[in-house]
């Protein structure tokens, strides 16, 4: 007795479920296409980014031969196979146990080890300072970013500041031209009284 109802309960539900699958699919797109035009936009920043960290992983520690010739074994990866071995015999005999060491530089200047031993030491002194972090990290770099485009906004032309300059520069012209005007008049004015008596 209630078909009709349940035919009409099951339509809205059916054209609810396809309007909301529209505009989800209406937002997805919009959000594609303005992640797309970012990039596009900043394509030579992208690019920069993206060799510079192709770049990075060649001096990274392990395979420093590129993508066609790392399967090739090199005398470095055996010399760390072999050392990664003597370690894991050590530690299971009890001669060595394994300390957490600090992430190391991969490219050494002269004399930085002695450096950044005496620097850890001083680190390690130092109980009040707190360890640099991702999101320190990336904070910093916005607000250099940020800093940088305010630079260049500056640099490009008309700012805020140019805009007071110029309405200051306007007021007191207009107020020169005012002073003027009354000095003036009150000349003429002295001028007819005269040329009257």
């Amino acid at each position: 007795n209630h078909h009709l109802t349940q035919s009409v309960g099951r339509a809205m539900f059916i054209m609810y479920h396809c309007t909301s699958i529209i505009v989800l699919l209406n937002m997805l797109i919009a959000m594609m296409s303005h992640s797309f035009q970012t990039i596009n936009d900043h394509a030579d920043l992208e690019w920069k980014f993206h060799r510079t960290k192709l770049w990075m992983a060649h001096f990274d520690e392990g395979s420093s031969l590129s993508p066609p010739f790392n399967i090739i074994i090199t005398p470095k990866a055996m010399y760390y196979f072999f050392f990664c071995l003597i370690n894991t015999c050590r530690c299971l005999l009890g001669k060595y146990t394994y300390t957490k060491s600090r992430n190391r530089a991969t490219i050494r200047r002269p004399g930085y080890s002695r450096k950044r031993n005496q620097m850890d030491n001083n680190h390690d002194d130092d109980a009040n300072k707190k360890p640099l972090t991702y999101a320190d990290i990336i904070q910093r770099l916005v607000a250099r970013f940020i800093h940088q485009t305010k630079k260049d906004m500056k640099m490009d032309g008309v700012n805020e500041d140019d805009l007071l300059e110029i309405k200051q520069d306007i007021s007191s012209l207009r107020y020169r031209k005012f002073s003027t005007y009354s000095n003036t008049s009150l000349i003429a004015s002295n001028c007819i009284l005269r040329c009257k008596l």
